[in-house]
C-alpha cells in the first residue's frame, strides 16, 4: 500500500538543548518541497511499482519520504548508501526528510523507489520547480531551444545564439529557414568589414553574452551538481540523472534568493537551468 507521508513530529523539540534548527536555505527547501503538485507527479510514478501497489500490501516508505531523499542524494552528491547512512545520522536530516524516528529506507530500497520515476515526470518536475521561481518572482523562467520555443509558445524564437565552434552560413541559412529572425553565431577567423558591422550590432552581441551566459551556467551543474559525470544506466537513468541534478539546483538558487531576500520584497534576478 502506497504511504503519503508519516504523522507529523518535531525532533528539535525532542532535544532543546542541542538548539537545532534548518539552515535558511534547507528551511526555504522544507516549505518548497510542500508543493502538492511537485508531490503529486512523484506519486504517479511510484504507484506503478506492482498492479496494486496503491490500494493494497503492507505499508511503503512514505512518497514525501521517498520525494526528498532523492533530492538530498543530488544536493549532498551521495550515494544511496551514503543517504541511507547519513540520513540516519543527522535529526537535522530525518526532520527534513520527514522519515523522524522511523527507519530510513536502505540504498537497496531507495534505487528501486528512484527507478520508477521517469524522466518525463523529472522534467515535468522541473517545469513545476521554475513556475514555482516565477511565482516567487527570482527567475523569468525563460526556455531556450527554438524546438522547446515552438512547443510551447507556438512560434520559434526571435533570436537564438550559440559560439564560434556551430557558426557556418549553413547554420545560419537552417536557422533561419525554422522562423528564427536573428542569429547569433560570430564567425570563426578572419571577418569582413561587413561582417564586423553585423556582429557589432546591439542585438548580436547582447545575444552572445546571453549564450556565454548559459556556458557559465553549464559549468556551475557539472562541477556543483554532478552533471559531468552520470552515475545511472541506460537512457532513462541518464534522464534521471541530468533532470534531478537541475532540480536539485533550481530548488537551491530559489531557496537561496528567498533566504537572502526576507524581510524585503524579492525581484528577478536569476535564471533557473
Amino acid at each position: 500500500m502506497l504511504r503519503d507521508r508519516y504523522a507529523p513530529q518535531d525532533l528539535f523539540a525532542l532535544v532543546p538543548e542541542a538548539a537545532l534548527a534548518f539552515d535558511p536555505v534547507l528551511a526555504r527547501l522544507d516549505v518548497l518541497l510542500d508543493d502538492d503538485d511537485l508531490y503529486q507527479r512523484v506519486r504517479a510514478d511510484l504507484a506503478t511499482r506492482y498492479p496494486r501497489t496503491a490500494p493494497r500490501g503492507r505499508p511503503s516508505t512514505p512518497v514525501e519520504v521517498i520525494l526528498r531523499l532523492l533530492l538530498v542524494r543530488r544536493l549532498y552528491g551521495w550515494s544511496y548508501a551514503e543517504v541511507e547512512r547519513f540520513v540516519s545520522d543527522s535529526l537535522v536530516l530525518r526532520q527534513f526528510c520527514r522519515v523522524y524516528l522511523r527507519p530510513v529506507p536502505d540504498g537497496t530500497t531507495l534505487i528501486r523507489w528512484a527507478a520508477l520515476v521517469g524522466p518525463d515526470t523529472v522534467a515535468a518536475l522541473n517545469d513545476r520547480v521554475v513556475a514555482l521561481a516565477q511565482q516567487a518572482r527570482v527567475t523569468r523562467g525563460r526556455r531556450l531551444r527554438i524546438d522547446a520555443h515552438r512547443e510551447r509558445f507556438g512560434h520559434p524564437p526571435d533570436l537564438v545564439a550559440g559560439d564560434r565552434g556551430l557558426y557556418s552560413p549553413e547554420n545560419e541559412t537552417r536557422a533561419q529557414e525554422r522562423g528564427v529572425r536573428r542569429v547569433a553565431l560570430p564567425k570563426a577567423g578572419l571577418a569582413s568589414p561587413t561582417r564586423q558591422r553585423h556582429e557589432r550590432e546591439r542585438w548580436f552581441r547582447r545575444g552572445f553574452r546571453f549564450r556565454a551566459g548559459l556556458e557559465g551556467r553549464i559549468h556551475v551543474l557539472r562541477r556543483d551538481d554532478g552533471l559531468d559525470r552520470c552515475r545511472d544506466h541506460g537512457a532513462d537513468g541518464f534522464g534521471r540523472w541530468v533532470g534531478w541534478g537541475i532540480v536539485a539546483h533550481n530548488l537551491t538558487q530559489i531557496a537561496r534568493e528567498q533566504a537572502a531576500t526576507t524581510g524585503r520584497t524579492a525581484r528577478p534576478t536569476r535564471r533557473a537551468a
